[in-house]
């Protein structure tokens, strides 16, 4: 019996994968605007109330509270993880929006490992250039300028491979190097943000010291006690602009890898399924 074509069921459409974020994420210009965006720009907000929270709770450690020291070496923990955290969800997890702070607060997951990749990739960029400084000749700290600038610019991809996990191999110069080509100019702007993030947590960390030596007064330039408000409102304007730019550069590194990872050199990052030739035995088990 025919079925009337009023009752029929209509032919169901073809599946389709769904576009994902790496088939619409835009160019590094873009990055900067959407770190502004409302919820991304809040994530920032909460980063500087931590750095004020640790501020805060520095004072008392200084004044003789010693156990407030470890707070704030949990918030410095916390900020830190934080930073691998957005490099390792705008890139590798493909997500287009800042992960909060603690992320989702597991501890092994998104602060430990974190913060373990965050020193482990300063150790292996910076940690020769340092060590070679203490020599006492001109020579050797000639070296370690260059070996600092070397372990400078091989620092995001470093951090990156760190973060991405597939393999220790993967940390081999060669494929470093062939990972830096690839992304071409864009590594060169996201190695100037990473050095400016560097440079601004530096003063940013000297200047909240010098605020609290003014705030037990303990602090003077030229015989005169220095103001702290003045002080303070320079330490937060440096504060912002280190949080902001190390999330950039953190961005700005995921954003390269979501746009060249397929043609990183680098090993168990895809599977690659092969026909078996015409002829040819699959092995026992298959």
């Amino acid at each position: 019996m025919s079925v009337p074509a009023s009752t029929s069921n209509p032919p169901a459409p073809p599946l389709r994968y769904a576009r994902t974020s790496r088939q619409v994420v835009g160019g590094l210009s873009s990055v900067p605007g959407e770190l502004l965006h409302v919820g991304n720009a809040m994530t920032l907000v909460v980063c500087v109330g931590i750095v004020a929270v640790a501020h805060g709770l520095a004072l008392f450690a200084i004044n003789g509270a010693v156990p407030m020291a470890i707070p704030v070496l949990l918030c410095l923990i916390a900020l830190g993880s934080h930073y691998v955290n957005v490099l390792d969800d705008l890139g590798p997890q493909a997500l287009d929006d800042l992960p909060p702070v603690l992320r989702n607060a597991d501890w092994p997951d998104d602060v430990w490992r974190p913060v373990w990749r965050l020193t482990w990739a300063l150790f292996l960029t910076l940690g020769p250039a340092i060590a070679l400084w203490q020599v006492d000749s001109i020579l050797a700290q000639a070296g370690a300028v260059l070996l600092g600038s070397v372990g400078l610019g091989l620092l995001p991809v470093v951090l990156l491979t760190l973060v991405e996990g597939s393999s220790a191999a993967n940390l081999d110069p060669r494929r470093l190097l062939r990972a830096v080509r690839i992304c071409g100019l864009g590594y060169a702007w996201t190695t100037l943000a990473f050095v400016a993030a560097l440079a601004l947590h530096g003063l940013a960390g000297w200047l909240l010291y010098v605020s609290l030596e003014i705030a037990v007064g303990r602090s003077f330039f030229n015989g005169r006690m220095l103001p702290l408000a003045p002080v303070l409102g320079i330490t937060y304007g440096v504060v912002i602009a280190a949080i902001y730019t190390a999330h950039l550069a953190a961005a700005l590194m995921a954003r390269l890898y979501r746009l060249h990872h397929e043609r990183f050199p680098w090993l168990l990052q895809r599977h690659e399924r092969r026909t078996p030739s015409p002829g040819s035995t699959m092995p026992d088990g298959c």
